[in-house]
């Protein structure tokens, strides 16, 4: 153990020295990291002047919805006001129901923060987060009130003043620093780019002859993942940008149908014009399109891959002009969900909570709810992320460091402070730790991690307790819950990139089985929209023609025929053949580095 610890500490100082690229942040980055600093200590001073409980909560809520962009605050900042006043609401029912009643309080308490981890996994960025929020804000609550001897309803609005204090000092210097999103003019151009390469691409594929090109689908598979992921950040902000940002993704999805039309391998191959490719090159992506379905309309008009090649181009155009109707868009991505995923995501927080509640139970500890609250909080925050187990051993250097502050601050520092103005000047210098952390980087993310764990240990406030004894066993049950949920994420619930390819090739193997042996048009198409959905989440893992990945899309492919109706004995035993290559690509990839979970 000691020897893993100093390791993670090495690696910890070597981002500072080893790497070029880190040795200052950028001015950007630091002008972000001063201001985030300074909207933080007003907001631990406005809190503690109020007489707040918990008057860190507030700096702690500027920390946590500190963004670059103004689109990203106000997204953020909504998901924090929204989530942090229903679940400090559900908190504070919990407490005055159950207060009395501990094991029911804990049971309902459980119910809660996985229903809303489960929910959340079915939204994306700060949705998420809003949904997360409310289940370990309940939690924060719950397990602080219930430490308490007597009932204390104040508690929860507590919570929600420290967190309002917090979103208005944060908005108040940072809109002022922070720019605009990217522009979606850029996305366009770099989607007609795509849609261009992609059809050129597809239409290689579908050539007699012509074998598969690993490098051309690589940057194809790069170059979607990348515009998807972009997608998120242009779209907060504004209901109109949102409302063309799922119309783009919509465009996204046609691209990867398109993709897998050209996947068939199955025996049918298409001949075109040899001057094809370069008689189609008008002035837009659409005009593009358009030609190519004329020409290959007229080309293989009796084929069904021809026919079916032609319906997802149509499909690619429909969507380009945004013909789709908002309401059809909202039933495709019903249809798509991952549910389960969602599942797993509601289970994560689940078995951390009841581990540590276990040893809280178990020894007797009355320090246990804290370490309870700890468990929660990473295990929600983390429920839906794909690189949770690699994203929570930064979460423990950074706890472990911001502890060590905490415990020198509370007790050397804190016990001098007379004045809430001596309290910032105090704790400034520890607040700047974490910015300079932040404004690299290497050291962004557990850069967050330190200063709460510093605030909670440190607990910076005019009445401090100053008992040894307890803040080490305080901070030796924050450490024990990061512990938990590291346990759970790295053993229990596996949430890596190689256990997320184990679970997506399954669920698309199984799925491609089912649409095999359904009868019913309409649950083919439904089944093949899972299909899409699942292979659309594995492009954004892979991000490479790797063999799991084009085994993946050949398997689609065929479940494609199935759902348009153009399958024959043939196309069967030829998805049985797809299915073991992609059950072989999978046992290969346990030996690629990040599969290790497999």
């Amino acid at each position: 153990m000691n020897k893993w610890i100093t390791q993670s500490f090495g690696r910890l100082i070597g981002r500072f020295g080893m790497q070029p690229e880190l040795q200052w942040p950028s001015r950007s980055a630091l002008i972000f990291s001063l201001h985030t600093t300074t909207a933080a200590l007003l907001a631990l001073v406005i809190a503690q002047m109020l007489d707040l409980h918990h008057p860190w909560w507030a700096a702690m809520t500027v920390w946590l919805v500190a963004q670059p962009t103004r689109g990203l605050l106000i997204e953020r900042i909504g998901a924090r006001l929204i989530g942090t006043v229903v679940g400090a609401m559900a908190g504070g029912l919990l407490l005055t129901v159950f207060f009395d009643q501990q094991h029911w309080l804990m049971l309902v308490l459980a119910a809660w923060i996985a229903a809303c981890a489960g929910y959340g996994n079915l939204f994306r960025h700060f949705r998420n987060y809003g949904f997360v929020l409310a289940g370990y804000t309940a939690a924060i609550v719950a397990l602080f009130g219930i430490q308490d001897p007597v009932l204390d309803v104040d508690l929860a609005l507590g919570r929600i003043y420290c967190t309002v204090i917090g979103v208005l000092a944060s908005a108040c210097f940072s809109w002022t620093f922070t720019g605009k999103s990217a522009s979606l003019e850029s996305v366009y151009n770099r989607l007609d780019a795509l849609i261009v390469a992609s059809v050129h691409y597809s239409l290689k594929r579908l050539q007699a002859g012509t074998a598969h090109d690993a490098k051309s689908f690589s940057a194809l598979l790069q170059e979607l993942a990348a515009l998807d992921l972009c997608l998120d950040e242009i779209a907060t902000g504004s209901r109109t940008m949102r409302l063309r940002v799922f119309r783009t993704r919509d465009t996204l999805g046609a691209l990867v149908d398109l993709l897998v039309s050209s996947h068939f391998d199955v025996g049918e191959k298409l001949r075109f014009p040899s001057d094809l490719l370069v008689a189609t090159h008008p002035e837009s992506a659409a005009a593009m399109v358009l030609a190519v379905i004329n020409e290959v309309h007229k080309n293989t008009e009796n084929l069904a891959a021809g026919t079916l090649f032609v319906e997802k181009l149509q499909r690619v155009f429909a969507a380009l002009n945004a013909c789709e109707t908002p309401g059809r868009e909202a039933l495709q991505s019903t249809q798509q969900r991952d549910w389960h995923a969602t599942c797993l995501a509601g289970s994560r927080p689940l078995i951390a909570m009841s581990i540590a509640t276990a040893m809280w139970w178990g020894l007797g500890w009355s320090d246990g709810p804290m370490m309870v609250m700890t468990a929660v909080l990473f295990a929600s925050l983390f429920s839906s992320h794909s690189h949770a187990s690699a994203a929570l051993k930064d979460v423990l250097v950074g706890s472990t460091a911001g502890a060590v502050l905490g415990v020198t601050c509370r007790f050397w520092l804190l016990p001098e402070v007379g004045t809430v103005w001596e309290l910032a000047l105090v704790i400034a210098p520890f607040l700047m730790i974490g910015a300079l952390l932040m404004a690299r980087p290497g050291t962004a993310k557990l850069a967050i991690d330190l200063n709460m764990t510093f605030l909670l240990i440190a607990q910076p406030g005019l009445q401090v307790d100053t008992s040894l004894e307890h803040t080490l066993l305080q901070m030796l049950a924050i450490l024990g819950g990061v512990f938990t949920a590291v346990l759970t994420y790295r053993w229990l619930v596996p949430s890596s990139p190689g256990s997320q390819r184990k679970r997506l090739c399954k669920r698309i193997a199984r799925l491609a089985l089912k649409i095999s042996d359904t009868p019913a048009p309409p649950a083919q198409a439904r089944i093949y929209d899972q299909v899409r959905g699942l292979l659309t989440s594995l492009i954004s893992l892979e991000k490479k023609a790797s063999p799991l990945l084009i085994a993946a899309f050949e398997c689609a492919a065929i479940a494609q025929l199935f759902a348009h109706h153009r399958t024959d004995e043939h196309h069967t035993l030829a998805l049985h053949q797809q299915l073991e290559n992609l059950a072989t690509s999978r046992l290969a990839s346990k030996k690629n580095t990040g599969a290790d979970l497999l």
